[in-house]
């Protein structure tokens, strides 16, 4: 028995005795990385054995998606951190791994274009100052323009840690600028 002890959970700590326990609990709205995606306070992470959590694939196009990912943390060896199940004929089934394996690739060559499209970004305020998105986006080499949804995204996301933004994106759109201390390309 663990000496630590999160009061609300004591109950079931004392159920537990030479039993497993499942406790089902939501995940915050912004998410987390490798357990630390419930609701509330960390004192429950620090309490299980084990934590599980089931989430839409970070491609996820929305509503038809019918995979998910299974991660796992916790103080017992030979947790599988991770598996991807599909719902099939209602009911679920673990993903072979040369599927995932693909998709894990796929997901690397999204975040690269994501840091390659920041950096292109950067460069370009470099140059410049006090540019709109659309600005932006002209500028931008043809290889960048992929998906202007991505795009701005990332312009509003990075907004404030990589680069600046002024206005009030109603009748003044916003403008953007490098943050103090930037590098600036010549």
């Amino acid at each position: 028995m663990h000496s630590y002890t999160f009061r609300p959970m004591k109950p079931l700590r004392a159920l537990a005795d030479g039993r497993s326990v499942l406790a089902v609990h939501h995940l915050r709205k912004s998410d987390g990385a490798e357990g630390t995606g419930s609701r509330g306070s960390g004192a429950l992470a620090g309490f299980v054995d084990v934590i599980a959590e089931l989430r839409r694939p970070k491609q996820s196009q929305g509503g038809g998606e019918t995979r998910r990912v299974l991660s796992a943390v916790g103080r017992a060896p030979g947790i599988p951190s991770e598996w991807v199940i599909e719902l099939k004929d209602g009911s679920f089934e673990r993903v072979p791994e040369e599927d995932c394996t693909r998709a894990k690739a796929n997901e690397e060559r999204e975040e690269e274009r994501v840091c390659e499209l920041r950096t292109a970004i950067q460069l370009i305020l470099g140059r410049e100052s006090d540019l709109t998105a659309d600005e932006i986006w002209e500028r931008l080499p043809e290889s960048e323009r992929v998906n202007k949804v991505r795009f701005r995204s990332v312009l509003s996301g990075e907004s404030g840690k990589l680069w600046a933004r002024k206005g009030n994106g109603g009748n003044k759109p916003y403008t953007y600028s490098p943050t103090v201390g930037q590098p600036v390309a010549v």
